[in-house]
Parts: structure tokens; C-alpha cells; sequence
């Protein structure tokens, strides 16, 4: 790992390396603020990439989607926004920390001004893990930018899906992670904005629970049909994570 300047100002000020448990990698967070779940572990996973595919990631956070989509899935690019200048400091340091700076790049800033300004349908593939929770729904967390990062404050699913419209290329895809119970809306938003849903899979937190967490893949101007996955179901009745998570997370031969 390369400990720049960078690296190491953000470890002196309280953050720490996590282990991304894939080529030595790394991620730079702060214990005490906003950290990354596994869900965008698990949007890794279900996107298809090619070593040509440029990806533009809306809401960043501290880079994670960013940096296992070049660095474990092989992506040629990947260049992330997010409005937090903490979080998107600590996606900067850990591009550099892990040595994709040239590939992992940032910009700070709101992602509908982001797409605005420098849309043009220049990427292969548009991601995001973005806030979940309507705005003025569900319990506000204490720290604005737990806040920021689970609540549609800044970012409204139509306009997450308006912004990937204007950054991803005709016949481009669109992934994103976000709750079940929205996929209806998901789906509405998609077809407003020219977006075809390929391909779905559920997310079950334990085995026999219902799903939570939907992963969807949409095509820009494609034609309608739609394949479901099989269930990704994480924990077993027992509590013990399952083969494929142990997989996604690289703990399969350990």
C-alpha cells in the first residue's frame, strides 16, 4: 500500500485502513462517521464488466464501488461523485493508498451539477449505492452525514436516475443497490428516463426471511424483458454467512 501524504494527514486525524480483503487492498474510513455496508460489496458482485467499461459512480461515498470494480473486477475506469468532502477526502487517499489514482478518480460535488455539466453519455456503466429512505421518512440518524448518505436530503431517486441518463451511453447500463420495497418506484423511474430493467436479483438477509435489498441492471434504449436471478441469500438459519457471500468477500479459501 502507498502511504502518501494524503494517507497519512487522514490516519492522524482518526481514520483507519479496512481490509478489502482482495489484492491487498484497502479503504480509508472513520470509525465514528458514515462507514460503507455490504451492499455495495454485493453491487460489485452483480456488475458485469469488461477491462474497456468506464464507470461513473453517483454518490460515492469513500470510493468502494469505485475501487473493487477496478481493482478485483477489472473495470478500465472508474470516476466517482460524491457531495460529502469527508467521505470523497477519504475515496481520494484510498485510490492513492492502493495505487489506481490513475483509474479511481473523484470530484466533490452534487451529483445532479456533476451530470449537468459533464453529462454527454460518456460511460460504459453508471452504479450507485444511493441514500435509500424518502425524504421526511423513516428515523433521522444524529450525524449529518450518516444522514446524508441513507436519506434522500440531497438526491431523490429521480433524479439519481435523470443524472445516469445523461452520463451513460446509448445501449450503456445502469446498476444500482437499493431497498425491495421501492422496485416499483425504481422500475417507473427507469422508464421515464429511456432505461430497459434487464436483469433483478433479490437480496435476503437471512435464509427464510423475506428480501430486503433489490440489485437491478438496466439497459439505456433497450427493449422490454427481464430476467430475475436466484435469491442472494447472506447469513444461514444458523447465523453462519453462506458460500456466495463468502465468495463475494474472497473468505472461500480461508
Amino acid at each position: 500500500m502507498n502511504e502518501t501524504e494524503r494517507v497519512r494527514r487522514l490516519l492522524a486525524n482518526g481514520c483507519r485502513i479496512d481490509d478489502l480483503q482482495v489484492n491487498g487492498m484497502g479503504v480509508l474510513q472513520h470509525p465514528e462517521r458514515y462507514r460503507f455496508t455490504t451492499d455495495p460489496v454485493l453491487l460489485a458482485s452483480f456488475c458485469r464488466v469488461k477491462p474497456s467499461t468506464r464507470v461513473a459512480d453517483l454518490g460515492s461515498g469513500c470510493g468502494i464501488l469505485g475501487l473493487l470494480l477496478v481493482g478485483k473486477y477489472g473495470a478500465a475506469s472508474c470516476h466517482g461523485i460524491e457531495i460529502q468532502p469527508s467521505l470523497s477526502a477519504c475515496a481520494e487517499a484510498s485510490a492513492e493508498l492502493n495505487g489506481l489514482s490513475d483509474r479511481v478518480t473523484f470530484s466533490c460535488g452534487a451529483v445532479q451539477d456533476f451530470a449537468r455539466a459533464y453529462g454527454g453519455r460518456r460511460f460504459d456503466l453508471v452504479v450507485s449505492n444511493p441514500p435509500y429512505t424518502r425524504a421526511g421518512g423513516g428515523a433521522r440518524n444524529e450525524s449529518d452525514e450518516i444522514a446524508l448518505a441513507r436519506h434522500e436530503v440531497r438526491l431523490t431517486l429521480d433524479e439519481l436516475v435523470c443524472a445516469a441518463d445523461r452520463l451513460v451511453k446509448f445501449g450503456g447500463r445502469f446498476c444500482l443497490v437499493h431497498q425491495a420495497e421501492r422496485f416499483g418506484e425504481i422500475c417507473a423511474a427507469c422508464d421515464r428516463y429511456g432505461f430497459a430493467p434487464k436483469r433483478a436479483r433479490l437480496v435476503e438477509g437471512r435464509e427464510g426471511l423475506a428480501p430486503t435489498l433489490v440489485l437491478l441492471e438496466a439497459l439505456k434504449g433497450g427493449k422490454d424483458g427481464m430476467k430475475w436471478e436466484r435469491n442472494l441469500t447472506l447469513y444461514r438459519r444458523d447465523g453462519a454467512e453462506t458460500e456466495e457471500l463468502s465468495r463475494i468477500y474472497g473468505r472461500e479459501t480461508r
